[in-house]
């Protein structure tokens, strides 16, 4: 009896701490909080690029492919359209 108590307890431990329980990851530390793809907040999902030494953040995986496409000027200007002002 005690160990199906304790298997039990020990399931609900673990559905408790599944990722959509709330807690949402903190985003990661980037140069830009707007995604310079969608214009939306960076995510920590969303992933990263280093980038002329700096780290660019998104807010999708999809972003990051079409950010990666881009020329410099191409990506400083997506950067700009979203409020992230570098000097190239």
């Amino acid at each position: 009896m005690i160990k199906m108590l304790s298997a039990a307890l020990f399931a609900l431990a673990l559905v408790g701490c599944s990722s959509d329980g709330g807690v949402k990851e903190e985003a990661p530390q980037t140069v830009n909080a707007m995604c310079p793809g969608m214009g939306k907040p960076v995510t920590a999902e969303g992933g990263t690029v280093e980038w002329n030494g700096m780290t660019v953040g998104f807010c999708c995986g999809g972003c990051v492919g079409d950010f990666e496409a881009l020329d410099d000027m191409g990506k400083l200007a997506a950067l700009k359209k979203v409020g992230t002002e570098i000097d190239g």
